[in-house]
This record gives structure tokens, C-alpha cells and sequence, in this order.
């Protein structure tokens, strides 16, 4: 039986991982590194340069707003990931801006991440999942990798079934991720709880971008294997 079962699901990843196999997985660690690189940097410098934790924290999210915008500009179009983290952050800055409160502003950020969750694992039940959209934007600039895409969705359940499992797999990480944090931020001091936060999110999305590499590369690996010579 358990055999079986694998023997199955390694058939539908070599199903799925026949499409678009030009996309480099690589470009997925260097956007989020940048990600979470800029706003952490920003707060750091702000605070050396004697902002107090509330304008440090304001400042690292205008920071993250600014790079969000120059990746829509990049990309060429709005989709419905970016359009929805353009809502989140501009909700998110106003009510940091009205509270003015440091420990809301890290708060914002853990909140912000259980909605991206929830919205990532609720994405999986209608007809595309974001990890189908994260995919595009991986592959922006390459038209043949955004066709074999929508050929992938349109022709294979193998593709699309693993496309619904990537955005399931991150949208219960964000949500752990996030509730961890939040602990954090209320048995630290805000300095402190800045730099610890991070790390807990550093270390939650390389553990899910390197299952998710792993997935990616092993049905790519097994659509070589599977192809006629």
C-alpha cells in the first residue's frame, strides 16, 4: 500500500515537474531574502542613526512598501498577490501611523502574516492557487516559462494538484511562523524582539522555500526520468 502511494505521487510530480523547467528556483530564495533583508536593515541604520523604535519601525515599513512597488513596476502587471500585499501593508502603515505604538508596529507585521496565511491556505480551495501566481512571477520576462505555466494548469491535475499542495504547505508555515513571533514580541523588550523575530522568520522560509526547492527540482528530476529517450 505504501509503496503504492509513492509510487503514485512520484508519477504525479513527474507529471507536473514537466512544465516550465526553465524556471530558475534560485530566483525564489533571492526575492525573499531581499524581503526580509531591506525593512531588517532599514530598522537597524534608523536606530544607529537615533530614530526612536517607533519612526525605526515606520521607516523599515515604508522601506518594504517601496521595494514591494518597484517588483510590480518590474513585473510589468498587478496581480492578485501583489494587489493584495499593497492593501495589507497601506492598512497596516496607516493604523502604525495612528497608534504610533513600537510594539503594534512588530504586531502589524505578525497580523499582516496570519492574513497572508489564511489567504495562502484559502487560495488552494478556489481556481488558482498563489503559488501558481509566485510562479509567474518567478518567471517574468521569460514568456515561453509563463505559457508552459498556464499549459500546465490547463492540461495537467498532476500540476495543479502540486500547485494546490506548495500553497497549502506556506500558508500553515506563515501562520505558525507568525503566532511564534507574536510570543516573542510580547516577552522581549522591542529591540530585541526586532532582531529575534527575524530570525524566526529567516529560519520558517528557508525551511519552506527549501521544501519547496526540493518538491520543484525532485518533479523535475522525475519528468527526465519518465521521458522517453
Amino acid at each position: 500500500m505504501v509503496r503504492r502511494l509513492l509510487a503514485w505521487q512520484r508519477a504525479q510530480m513527474a507529471e507536473g515537474g514537466a512544465f516550465a523547467p526553465r524556471i530558475a528556483m534560485r530566483g525564489l530564495a533571492t526575492m525573499l531574502a531581499w524581503d526580509l533583508a531591506i525593512p531588517v536593515l532599514t530598522y537597524v541604520v534608523a536606530r544607529l542613526v537615533g530614530l526612536s523604535t517607533t519612526w525605526a519601525l515606520l521607516a523599515s515599513t515604508i522601506a518594504a512598501g517601496v521595494r514591494m512597488v518597484y517588483l510590480i513596476r518590474r513585473q510589468g502587471e498587478v496581480d492578485g498577490f501583489s494587489a493584495f500585499m499593497v492593501f495589507v501593508f497601506a492598512g497596516g502603515l496607516a493604523l502604525s501611523w495612528w497608534t504610533g505604538d513600537a510594539r503594534f508596529l512588530l504586531l502589524k507585521g505578525c497580523f499582516a502574516t496570519v492574513v497572508v496565511g489564511v489567504i495562502f491556505a484559502a487560495s488552494s480551495l478556489v481556481r488558482r492557487p498563489l503559488s501558481f501566481e509566485v510562479a509567474k512571477r518567478l518567471a517574468a520576462g521569460d514568456g515561453h516559462s509563463r505559457g508552459e505555466l498556464q499549459r500546465g494548469w490547463a492540461e495537467s491535475a498532476a500540476f495543479r494538484r502540486g500547485m494546490y499542495l506548495m500553497t497549502s504547505v506556506w500558508g500553515l508555515g506563515l501562520v505558525v511562523e507568525a503566532l511564534l513571533r507574536i510570543v516573542l514580541i510580547y516577552r522581549l523588550d522591542v529591540d530585541r524582539a526586532v532582531i529575534a523575530t527575524t530570525v524566526v522568520q529567516i529560519a520558517a522560509i528557508a525551511l519552506m522555500g527549501g521544501w519547496n526547492v526540493w518538491f520543484v527540482e525532485a518533479s523535475r528530476r522525475y519528468a527526465r526520468g519518465a521521458a522517453p529517450a
